[in-house]
């Protein structure tokens, strides 16, 4: 199944992911990416 989101952030969003160190951005940022391009989650879960 190929669907895409765009996901759109809030201004609060960006705030908090501000707030965030580089690091721990840049992995929120990866797996947000992720949902856009249809990843559907850790199916070993």
């Amino acid at each position: 199944m190929n669907e895409w989101l765009i996901i759109e952030f809030k201004p609060r969003a960006v705030k908090d992911l501000d707030a965030l160190d580089r690091q721990a951005a840049r992995r929120v940022l990866e797996k947000i990416r992720g949902l856009e391009n249809g990843l559907t989650g850790d199916e070993n879960a």
